[in-house]
């Protein structure tokens, strides 16, 4: 049986009623094709900046298990902190106190630029093959963080981090991403290995479940009013500067005198939560959520008539994982990015663009939604028979493929 190492120190527990991680769901599903799984997940939180002290290994069946390893916290999600998060990490895997039999593979996320380095020798020792799974376009993230004026240097001030990266990619036996100009920069550094985008996708079955289901209290429950003929439209993930919520506010402000039936709803949390919170209590139209479990926010889908994509003009997202789910439940996207959703969106009309961080152009295209009920209908329609393209069952079993390819 092939042993399969798959690491990523910010993969979640699995926890009913919420989404289950990608490389959980990639953990599944190759040891349901025989293969022995073993996920390397920290004890400390990303998303409740919690330390876990609970360190038991979880047996999810009986080709695949959860392994939580020891590490420090951070405080700020840009910090030295963070680095040596990431690097104490990758060292307590490749001690291997556990005496995990050694993998034949090795799926490791990217970024990966300060684990590899602890990561390399043990991977050299056990002659594994590595997959190197890009999901984020990193260091150029950072790049983001620079002052605009400045934002020109930011190959030069971060190239120490691009050089590494380059040596990181360069040492895969196989390549994958979650879009396809993702793929496109690992290409560019390695093309002589098997690649495949595998999208991040998304449960359909489970959604449409949800979806479908009937709950006469979810509106109370959420302190939402009665729908009657409204417009709701949902925004579902981070409240962080790179989501472009304040140009959401500011659209949503200057639509309640003219298109009072339309309504925003926001679910999330984040750095930005407090504006959010202000905005709903200042606006009739405004409603926050907070942060809903997954199973509770697709039943909210139900009611909504479209999502939100919202992104600052900066922004290096191509394929963000809310568009999955607004797709599979059949909610046409008002967006700002371009790139592969972009494209997505214009090719098979399933929502509506804007330029991102300009709050007149976001207005403008919600004028025009509103306008025409009949093209939001014809393309919820046409989101619902795309969405089946990005199921978890159909992305994540390309893995299955490409170890077979490896394997050959």
């Amino acid at each position: 049986m092939k042993n399969i190492w798959i690491i990523d120190p910010y993969s979640e527990k699995p926890k009913p009623g919420w989404r289950d991680g990608r490389y959980y769901l990639i953990g599944k599903t190759l040891s349901e094709h025989g293969y022995n799984v073993h996920l390397f997940i920290s004890n400390f939180s990303h998303l409740k900046k919690e330390t876990d002290t609970n360190l038991e290994e979880i047996q999810v069946n009986s080709n695949f298990r959860i392994v939580i390893v020891p590490t420090i916290g951070y405080k700020k999600h840009i910090s030295f902190e963070r680095i040596r998060y990431e690097k104490l990490f990758a060292k307590n895997i490749a001690k291997n106190k556990q005496n995990i039999p050694l993998p034949s593979f090795v799926i490791i996320k990217e970024p990966a630029i300060f684990m590899f380095g602890n990561l390399k020798p043990l991977i050299k020792v056990s002659k594994a093959k590595v997959i190197i799974d890009i999901m984020d376009l990193w260091p150029e993230l950072f790049e983001l963080k620079l002052p605009v004026k400045l934002r020109w240097l930011g190959k030069f001030i971060f190239y120490p981090f691009y050089y590494k990266r380059k040596n990181i990619i360069k040492f895969a036996s196989a390549i994958t991403a979650v879009a396809p100009d993702y793929l496109e920069m690992g290409l560019k550094i390695n093309n002589k290995v098997p690649n495949k985008v595998i999208y991040w996708g998304c449960d359909t079955a489970s959604i449409n479940s949800l979806v479908n289901s009937q709950n006469d209290y979810l509106l109370s429950e959420l302190n939402l009013p009665s729908k009657n003929n409204d417009i709701w439209g949902i925004y579902a993930g981070t409240l962080g500067e790179s989501y472009d919520i304040p140009t959401l506010i500011k659209a949503a402000k200057i639509m309640e005198d003219e298109f009072p039936e339309l309504k925003f709803l926001i679910a999330g949390a984040g750095p930005l939560e407090e504006m959010v919170s202000d905005c709903a209590s200042a606006n009739k139209n405004v409603f926050f959520l907070g942060s809903l479990p997954t199973s509770q926010l697709y039943q909210l889908f139900k009611f909504c008539d479209f999502g939100f994509s919202t992104y600052t003009d900066a922004s290096p997202v191509s394929m963000p994982i809310k568009c999955y789910d607004y797709l599979a439940a059949g909610l046409p996207l008002v967006n700002s990015l371009k790139r592969n959703l972009g494209t997505l969106i214009e090719e098979h009309q399933l929502g509506y663009q804007y330029d991102a961080s300009d709050y007149n152009s976001l207005v403008n295209t919600l004028k025009k939604l509103m306008k025409d009920k009949e093209s939001l209908v014809l393309k919820k329609e046409r989101c619902k028979s795309i969405g089946v393209e990005f199921d978890d069952h159909v992305q994540y079993s390309k893995f299955v493929g490409l170890l077979d390819e490896l394997t050959a």
